[in-house]
């Protein structure tokens, strides 16, 4: 049901709009309890009757700007009010670049928030977007400098970015650029920076169980989150072929997991710190210096590898999710990605699970 006060709106603009002839554009601001009708096309379609009738009589017809749909939030546009503040871009613009000399390689990878500041107001104001940048092409341009620019720190990476909008697009007054890096530190085996194999700065948390009753206990330790990744000699191939599948056949791909591990003790070592540290350092070592046919073949090496060395733990339980790094496509920019720029993700993720016991 409609108030009267409603219908006494609606008659009141009928009648100014018939008898002026106005466009339909400027009968605005428009009263509160009117808007329900404008937006179920009620009152769209009475007004624009009324125009109708009124232009006949003088031979005329209704312009085709007059009779077009409203243009969204302009519909209500209050002009006694403006638009004091704007700004746009895109958040989570998530990057890798790879500098590969040989075997050594160089992982640089950011996550990107870029926003522009300049001529946009008619975005917001008219519904007028010829002046904006799409916030795609946002990606696109950090993706492309990303391709352009392998070997810069983060800081002199952003500066890059931030002159292609301010070189590009006169319109842009000022970008805001804010990037969090995620560091990789190069992991060492027997001393020896390794070429490929890398750990998270700041990785993981210890993780410690216990369930105790009056007949015994059961104790675990064991690492959460612990992430790792290694740049080469990982591959997935030779698995199912049918119509769902989409994905290649891969033999050199990048390897990487946000690592849950735990292990169950059945006796006491002598320090269960060293024990401890053993354990991940003989994961890694499996992860990092061989060559894995997929998760689960790195998984399964590596928990037999930590069973053969240290005889107090009697089994050990994983949960490997795929941290993905998908080679970005540069070719739509006339560009090349020989293996060097990357898209990190996991969602969705592979989640391998499995736990190798003694005999």
């Amino acid at each position: 049901m409609v108030g009267a006060d409603a219908w006494l709106g609606l008659t009141t603009i009928r009648a100014a709009v018939t008898v002026a002839s106005v466009p339909l554009a400027i009968v605005r601001p428009l009263p509160q309890a009117l808007r329900p009708l404008w937006e179920s096309g009620i009152l769209r379609s009475a007004i624009s009757a009324a125009l109708n009738l009124s232009l006949q009589g003088r031979g005329s017809r209704v312009d085709a700007r007059d009779r077009a749909e409203p243009r969204g939030a302009t519909d209500f546009e209050d002009t006694t009010m403006a638009l004091t503040a704007s700004t746009y871009g895109k958040a989570q613009v998530r990057v890798m670049r790879l500098s590969r000399d040989g075997d050594h390689h160089t992982p640089r990878e950011l996550s990107l928030t870029v926003l522009m500041k300049g001529a946009f107001e008619a975005a917001w104001t008219r519904g007028d977007n010829r002046a904006c940048v799409a916030t795609d092409s946002v990606k696109n341009i950090v993706n492309v400098t990303a391709a352009r620019n392998l070997d810069l720190d983060k800081e002199a990476f952003v500066r890059a970015v931030a002159s292609v909008f301010l070189d590009t697009y006169p319109q842009v007054e000022a970008v805001t650029i804010e990037a969090l890096e995620t560091r990789w530190l190069r992991h060492a085996f027997d001393g020896q920076p390794h070429g490929h194999t890398f750990t998270r700065d700041g990785n993981g948390f210890g993780y410690v169980g216990l369930e105790a009753s009056r007949e015994g206990a059961v104790l675990c330790s064991g690492l959460r989150g612990y992430t790792l990744m290694k740049t080469t000699q990982s591959g997935w191939a030779g698995f199912v072929d049918d119509q769902y599948r989409t994905l290649p056949d891969a033999t050199d791909r990048i390897a990487a997991t946000s690592m849950d591990a735990t292990w169950t003790w059945t006796g006491t070592p002598a320090d269960y710190a060293a024990a401890n540290a053993r354990a991940l350092a003989l994961m890694i070592a499996v992860f990092g210096t061989t060559y894995s046919y997929g998760v689960q073949d790195s998984m399964y090496r590596m928990g037999r590898a930590v069973l053969a060395e240290i005889p107090e733990i009697a089994e050990i339980g994983f949960a490997m999710p795929n941290k993905h790094y998908i080679p970005i496509n540069l070719a739509p920019f006339g560009l090349e990605n020989p293996g060097t720029v990357f898209l990190p993700t996991d969602e969705p993720h592979g989640q391998i699970v499995a736990t190798i016991g003694r005999d």
